[in-house]
């Protein structure tokens, strides 16, 4: 899974208040070698565009499960390199992390789906 299908598949924009659009929270990614983090984008994230829609040419990165060198220089706070958001950082640089650490285990990133898609498989092999 690259990370515009990521962010394409997570785009789930609901209703909070009526009328007002909000993006949910994406889950945080977590790659195959263990190394997570959040990767969120919306009209109230540090993304372009600053809106509700499913392609970006730059997002938010929230706290990396530890310091990664590919986005030190987006680092809002550079002396915690782990507990810091990370704004605009390029698709590029973002598809070029999740390369690094071996790309998104989508078993770890979305448990539930996967969880229920056994399930269901479990179900029509009973029947």
């Amino acid at each position: 899974m690259t990370i515009e299908e990521f962010i394409e598949t997570t785009y789930n924009v609901t209703d909070v208040v009526p009328g007002l659009p909000f993006q949910k929270i994406r889950p945080r990614i977590v790659c195959n070698d263990g190394f997570s983090l959040s990767v969120q984008c919306s009209e109230f994230a540090y993304s372009t565009p600053r809106q509700n829609v499913k392609k970006y040419t730059a997002v938010e990165i929230g706290y990396p499960s530890s310091e990664e060198e590919l986005l030190v220089e987006y680092a809002e706070d550079p002396d915690s390199l782990i507990g810091t958001g990370y704004g605009y950082v390029p698709i590029e640089v973002v598809r070029e992390v999740l390369s690094k650490h071996r790309g998104i285990n989508i078993s770890a990133t979305f448990p539930n789906v996967v969880q229920e898609a056994v399930k269901k498989i479990n179900k029509e092999l009973d029947e």
